[in-house]
């Protein structure tokens, strides 16, 4: 790779590591953001009773409000995390997905043990959709919470939850702090503080319809602008034209 006339990277956070392990120059960094699939990340393609059927297949209960996690079950990811955030909460008539395959049996334990900890008034269900599915995970969430404890090279379930319309809680580093403006299309707090996650989660759910909106479409519009695969694509291919020119 550092033998190449320059070098895609897909966010600052990816670039300024090139910069500082690897002595890269900057000059030959060039920063594209993966992009999302803003066609079947598309809230308007789907009906409210199209939503209401799938989370009934999947016996996810709607009658209250549903955070969301979409990644593999793994430290890393911070599952465990949002689990211990979820009990420090206002709010306690919940329901929690985490949304990524099947653990490894000793994180698998620690989830489990987590839960167990929390008032039965939580519902948590964790889930193994195909990726076809996930626009629909998104569609039935109030909110989206990205936890990992290691920095995200990208963030690519941020911005596609911000695709769907879904404001993205998001831990203060690595990719998401390029994706998300917080307090204007999600929120970035402290990495590992899970008392200022339960607070700022309790904040978007005491949000009115009319802030809620301002700032999904805000999120959506902010994807559609910097973090499409058309963008991805383009700026790929204008990068390449000149690298041959």
């Amino acid at each position: 790779m550092l033998q190449g006339v320059c070098t895609i990277a897909v966010s600052e956070c990816v670039k300024q590591h090139l910069m500082q392990v690897y002595h890269y120059p900057e000059n030959k960094i060039h920063v594209i953001h993966r992009g999302a699939d803003l066609k079947r990340f598309n809230p308007e393609r789907m009906t409210q009773s199209e939503v209401i059927l799938f989370a009934q297949k999947k016996q996810i209960p709607l009658d209250r409000p549903v955070i969301t996690l979409v990644g593999r079950l793994s430290k890393i990811k911070g599952q465990d995390l949002l689990l211990r955030a979820l009990s420090h909460m206002k709010h306690q008539e919940l329901t929690c997905l985490l949304v990524g395959g099947k653990a490894k049996p000793e994180y698998e334990n620690l989830l489990k043990e987590e839960i167990r900890k929390l008032p039965d008034t939580i519902t948590v269900k964790t889930l193994s959709v195909p990726a076809q599915e996930i626009p629909m995970i998104y569609a039935l969430s109030d909110v989206v919470v990205s936890a990992s404890v290691i920095p995200e090279t990208f963030g690519r379930t941020v911005s596609e939850a911000n695709a769907m319309n879904r404001i993205v809680i998001a831990f203060n580093h690595g990719g998401p702090t390029e994706i998300i403006q917080n307090g204007k299309t999600g929120f970035l707090v402290p990495v590992g503080d899970i008392l200022t996650l339960a607070k700022q989660l309790d904040i978007v759910l005491d949000m009115t319809s009319g802030q809620r909106k301002k700032m999904q479409d805000a999120a959506r519009k902010r994807t559609e602008a910097f973090f499409s695969i058309d963008k991805m694509c383009e700026k790929t291919l204008e990068l390449y034209k000149e690298v041959l020119q």
